[in-house]
């Protein structure tokens, strides 16, 4: 089932998202990954961290390999972790981190990464999402990651912290979740929702298509 619909055109009520992502970005300096013709999740992580990895073949036919790392600290009651994205650099001849997540949003209950295809193309998007808290308490912070502008993969659209949030992908859209907290965490309402449709348009960016609110506490989604 088609996951997000690229639109050529959008009602207009329809807005880039307000933050330029929630999790990824990118790196100060380059960073070579050694990856070679023949490679697993521990050949690329850095020792003393748990890894889990992919790959995904991204617009203009570009190679990403995304690497999720996790490492439990003693008196954390939350792992940390590192994500990245890696491409290669035919300049070079070597893989570089093209993003990653920054210092202030490493820690967090469970990370997610995973395709959502676009109807029409190939080429697939990466959704990669932060659980921050358990139960009631989380928050919900994701990018959605496109490729290629200027040769590396960029964050499409994203957001940051939401409380109680949680992602849906269903019907060509995806579908964000979040308590109504109209002036932070202390005034989130118990009973009342906020869903945003989202949608990816031609100019490649994420859009919001429309913006209602629902009786009742958000509904656990497909993400986290």
């Amino acid at each position: 089932m088609p996951l997000l619909t690229p639109t050529p055109s959008l009602p207009d009520v329809a807005a880039p998202l307000d933050l330029p992502g929630g999790v990824l970005e990118q790196p100060l300096y380059v960073t070579p990954i050694p990856i070679g013709p023949r490679w697993s999740c521990t050949d690329i992580a850095d020792a003393g961290w748990q890894p889990t990895c992919g790959q995904a073949t991204l617009a203009g036919d570009q190679v990403v390999v995304w690497l999720a790392e996790r490492q439990q600290r003693s008196g954390d009651p939350l792992p940390i972790w590192k994500v990245r994205l890696i491409v290669h650099d035919p300049h070079a001849d070597r893989w570089i981190v093209a993003l990653q997540n920054g210092y202030d949003n490493q820690a967090a209950a469970s990370v997610t990464v995973r395709e959502i295809r676009v109807p029409g193309s190939d080429a697939p998007l990466l959704l990669v999402a932060f659980r921050q808290g358990a139960g009631d308490d989380h928050a919900l912070s994701y990018d959605v990651v496109a490729g290629q502008r200027d040769g590396l993969p960029y964050v499409a659209g994203g957001a940051r912290s939401i409380e109680r949030g949680s992602l849906v992908l269903d019907g060509g859209r995806l579908r964000e979740y979040a308590a109504d907290c109209p002036e932070g965490p202390a005034t989130c309402a118990p009973d009342r929702t906020v869903v945003r449709e989202l949608t990816f348009a031609i100019d490649g960016r994420l859009h919001i298509a429309s913006f209602t609110t629902q009786p009742g506490a958000p509904p656990p989604g497909d993400v986290p």
